[in-house]
């Protein structure tokens, strides 16, 4: 393994390890939120701060260039799928907060209210 690549690899685990710790940050902040509120919080929920605990632990651990790193691969193409299933599942449960259009100026976005979300939330 050449000089490039392994400078390559250890930059694309360090922005991993970045990207799941700001994902585990912010639903770790939203369970909090939903525990305030008396809540219970959704199995999707749960499952997206277990993915990104995993891949947080996962990219630590290889952030080491091996010299073997293709025999990683396949772990690779698993946390691929896994924070899929986790984008497609987080979609389908904060689909109130994406995509909304009204007649107005940009600045002027409409965003969801914590109780908007805690509301949608508990229709599960």
């Amino acid at each position: 393994m050449g000089t490039g690549s392994k400078v390559a690899l250890v930059i694309l685990r360090v922005s991993e390890f970045i990207s799941s710790v700001i994902v585990m940050s912010i639903v770790a902040h939203f369970i909090n939120h939903i525990n305030q509120a008396g809540a219970d919080a959704n199995s999707r929920i749960i499952y997206t701060i277990v993915v990104a605990s995993i891949s947080t632990a996962y990219s630590l651990v290889f952030v080491v260039p091996m010299t073997y790193a293709f025999i990683v691969f396949p772990l690779d193409f698993i946390m691929f799928v896994l924070w899929i299933v986790v984008f497609c599942l987080d979609e389908t449960v904060c689909s109130c907060a994406t995509s909304v259009s009204f007649p107005g100026p940009p600045s002027m976005i409409l965003l969801p209210t914590r109780q908007m979300m805690l509301t949608h939330l508990g229709a599960f």
